[in-house]
């Protein structure tokens, strides 16, 4: 069987801008790498008197949608820090979406796969290095269930 594997190039993060006008969906520039939600379930111990064999019995809790972390090229002054930075400086949860490259992201409606969900920058953090280029690191917490489209 032949293997059906990608690679990551063409993934694209977007983060849509209520406050444009008209609205529209912003594209981070320069991102190396995303990873995305890393997401998560409790369990919750149902262990009673009389669980059989002294077996502790668990049922399931609380998702938890996790978290979004990007790896970006850092430009002081370019698009990608500045549209980090105001969403990091909101103090609101914004609608994201990591599109990826296995089809057309600039069909409409988009054919690529899309994993969509509401959260809020938490952590912002650039790096220059005296010898390699610079980089930063963002990550976004997710708030609700996030919608895995394809």
């Amino acid at each position: 069987m032949t293997t059906e594997a990608m690679i990551g190039h063409g993934t694209r993060f977007q983060i849509y801008d209520a406050d444009a006008s008209p609205p529209a969906w912003v594209t981070v520039a320069e991102i190396v790498s995303v990873t995305p939600p890393s997401m998560t379930r409790d369990t919750v111990d149902a262990t009673h008197a009389e669980s059989p064999e002294k077996w502790r019995e668990y049922i399931p809790g609380l998702r938890d949608g996790g978290e979004v972390s990007l790896e970006m090229n850092f430009i002081p002054d370019g698009a990608g820090t500045t549209t980090i930075m105001q969403t990091f400086n909101k103090d609101t949860v914004v609608t994201c979406r990591i599109i990826f490259p296995d089809g057309d992201p600039e069909a409409s409606p988009i054919t690529a796969t899309v994993w969509q969900f509401s959260g809020f920058c938490t952590n912002f953090a650039p790096a220059a290095p005296f010898d390699n280029k610079m980089s930063a690191t963002a990550t976004f917490k997710l708030s609700g269930k996030p919608q895995f489209l394809s």
